[in-house]
């Protein structure tokens, strides 16, 4: 945040350090401006070192925050006094105080002034008042940033009966928009089809309030379209997204980068249809858009990138996609998100149409990339997820950030680059990757999983087979341990992963008696469950009869 002199004497230089430390001091303790006495001269003070910010060129958040903290000062002030209009305007400073807080990413703060400000709001305007709307709106998008979806979603809820008992277009335009941020909500908290009907809504609103050539009705059939293919309608989410596609043309030109997103979400509907060659084209268009608008260095282009190769590979033509992710590891940064993903998207590309050999030390670099975004550089940890550079992956435009993408791709890197290795016969690299794999996806579960007891199952048998007994035991004895959380001691599941653990045991000699007990409640287990004649059931019957044979 550091300003420039640009030809200004030490004397403002100081000035602007000194304004840099109060803005600071007062952001931590902003509730201090209660209790101060000559809040309108402070005020004055630094809504003055705020256009001298400006004139220093701050970066825009820090001159919000000198302009929040003036507001807040002068809405103090305003407060204080008796006559009405002193009272409204305090609520307006406040307001735009609560705006300044918002838009310099201090979402919390924003959230407080707004919330303190929604009782003078309803006494000063009127409960049902556009002025008690627009305020609820605002603390209701502040709680839809920090996460708190339910909380927002009950305020939008107020605000969308403040709106539908007002009249005129304008009114039902900004119902529209509330209706919209609702399916915003239900969104996020999964809630799919409710989504995609408040979406539906807004769309019906927009188009007879704007018309169906509007900008803001392109972005309802948008949001309604990425609904419907989430609810398996892709067919009528494309025919929704053509229509935006084309309104977006006329309404807002050729160049305008906000359609890249419909352009990308178009691609990926045709993809999921099967139409790949029409995914490509659509994907090519988008990065031709995006680069016209100087993002040819952005997250953005990175995964439209990476769109493209998986489609032209599904085309058949391995060669362009290779190239594809070749030209964007050439200028994605090193250390990013977008450079993790596109070399976990290579070696896979490798691992498909070239050889295990070609693949593997692209999947080694990928890892490496990827535990980066997962906080577990140099550790067996992760997070787990979806297939890596998979197209059918989150909504362009929607999602969290491409680290936490990237972090996602980790347990699939780990699995793909153990495959790998027990195709070279590296079988305790493999184990090694299939224990990290493991711990990944308890990571990001938060306990053990079906899934994460499987993989580890796999770790166990490759480290036996390649003579690494204490390893399998170890690793053994935690599948167990897991299995027994996830699906209980009489379930299938839990069987073999006991049955595992016991001939670990057996495989390093220290099988005791508390070994022969588990293999007795395996053995019971896949009898009651499975059936005698199973497989599982021989199998354990024949490792107790092993274990009493050693017991003499």
């Amino acid at each position: 945040m550091a300003g420039t002199e640009t030809g200004h004497g030490s004397a403002f230089v100081g000035r602007v350090a000194e304004l840099r430390a109060t803005l600071f001091n007062e952001l931590a303790h902003r509730q201090q401006w209660r209790n101060r006495d000559d809040v309108s001269g402070e005020a004055a003070v630094l809504s003055e070192l705020a256009s001298l910010g400006e004139l220093a060129q701050w970066e825009p958040a820090l001159r919000l925050l000198a302009l929040s903290r003036a507001a807040v000062l002068s809405a103090d002030a305003a407060l204080r006094a008796p006559s009405e209009g002193s009272a409204r305007a305090a609520v307006v400073a406040l307001g735009a105080a609560a705006a300044g807080f918002f838009k310099a990413d201090h979402v919390d703060c924003a959230a407080e002034l707004y919330a303190a400000n929604v009782a003078p709001t309803a006494s000063h305007f009127g409960p049902q008042s556009r002025e008690m709307a627009a305020m609820l709106g605002n603390l209701a998008m502040c709680h839809l940033n920090m996460g708190s979806h339910e909380t927002a979603l009950s305020l939008f809820g107020r605000v969308r009966d403040i709106q539908a008992a007002h009249e005129g277009g304008e009114a039902r335009a900004l119902l529209a928009t509330t209706l919209n941020n609702m399916g915003l909500c239900h969104e996020k908290m999964g809630a799919i089809e409710a989504a995609a009907e408040l979406f539906d809504q807004c769309r019906a609103e927009r188009e007879e309030v704007l018309g169906g050539s509007s900008a803001m009705h392109a972005e309802a059939l948008n949001n309604l379209a990425m609904c419907l293919r989430r609810l398996g309608r892709t067919a009528e989410a494309a025919e929704l997204l053509e229509q935006s596609v084309g309104i977006e043309l006329e309404a807002l030109g050729p160049d305008h980068p906000a359609r890249v997103t419909t352009i990308q979400n178009l691609g990926l509907c045709r993809f999921d249809l099967g139409s790949v060659a029409d995914a490509a084209r659509w994907f090519q268009q988008a990065m031709a858009l995006l680069a016209s608008n100087g993002g040819q260095g952005s997250a953005e282009y990175g995964r439209l990138a990476l769109k493209l190769a998986m489609a032209l590979e599904a085309q058949g033509d391995p060669d362009r996609s290779l190239a594809v992710i070749q030209a964007l590891l050439e200028t994605a940064p090193a250390g990013s998100a977008t450079r993790a993903t596109a070399l976990a998207s290579l070696a896979k590309l490798l691992q498909r149409t070239s050889s295990p050999e070609m693949a593997l030390p692209v999947w080694r670099d990928a890892i490496d990339a990827l535990r980066v975004f997962t906080g577990a550089a140099g550790t067996d940890a992760g997070a787990a997820g979806a297939d890596a550079g998979a197209v059918a992956g989150a909504d362009a435009g929607g999602g969290g950030a491409d680290g936490q993408a990237a972090a996602l791709m980790l347990p699939q890197a780990l699995a793909q680059a153990a495959a790998c290795s027990m195709q070279l016969g590296l079988g305790r690299e493999a184990a090694g990757f299939y224990r990290e794999c493991n711990e990944a996806i308890k990571l990001a579960r938060g306990s053990a999983t079906g899934e994460s007891v499987m993989v580890l199952s796999k770790s166990v048998n490759i480290s036996l087979r390649v003579g690494d007994v204490d390893a399998a035991v170890s690793a053994a004895t935690t599948a167990v341990s897991d299995a027994e959380a996830v699906f209980g001691r009489d379930h299938p599941n839990f069987a073999r992963a006991a049955s595992t653990l016991v001939r670990a045991r057996v495989a390093q000699g220290t099988a005791d008696e508390g070994c022969t007990a588990l293999a007795f409640h395996v053995m019971d287990v896949c009898q009651s469950t499975l059936g005698a004649d199973h497989p599982d059931s021989r199998g354990a019957a024949q490792l107790v009869s092993d274990l009493m044979a050693r017991m003499g």
